[in-house]
């Protein structure tokens, strides 16, 4: 449907369509909210393998090789899942503005932007604490 469509529909049609896109909206925003909580999940876990007992499974090159690939793997899917997310969120947003033929007019405070940034923030925090566990397991 293009805009000249759009605007033909009654208002509770167009109201219909623009609140199922604001509620997507809304959906993939709170969404990359929901990543904070995991990634402090995440953190929990890594913590424990940080201080991994060394009597309850013996650190061979097997572990190693098990234990740095899943560390790995840890902040590459909370990057992709996040990275769907944006994704969707931006989608949904350019779908507004087009039916809507102009761009809702926000108030971006420095406060939103920090917190529009966080997830992002975070899941490379991860990532290079990842790394550096990662480097102590093979070079203690």
């Amino acid at each position: 449907m293009d805009q000249k469509d759009f605007e033909k529909l009654s208002v509770d049609h167009k109201w219909i369509i623009i609140s199922t896109h604001q509620n997507l909206l809304t959906n993939s925003i709170f969404d990359r909210m929901r990543l904070l909580p995991m990634i402090a999940g995440l953190a929990a876990t890594l913590l424990v393998i940080a201080t991994f007992n060394n009597q309850l499974i013996p650190l061979d090159n097997t572990v190693k090789i098990v234990l740095s690939m899943l560390l790995i793997l840890i902040p590459i899917s909370l990057f992709l899942y996040n990275s769907d997310l944006k994704t969707s969120q931006s989608k949904n947003k350019e779908e507004i503005e087009r039916l809507l033929g102009t761009k809702p007019k926000t108030k971006n405070t420095i406060f939103d932007k920090i917190i529009a940034w966080s997830p992002d923030m975070i899941i490379y925090i991860v990532f290079l604490v990842s790394l550096i566990l990662i480097f102590k397991i093979w070079y203690k």
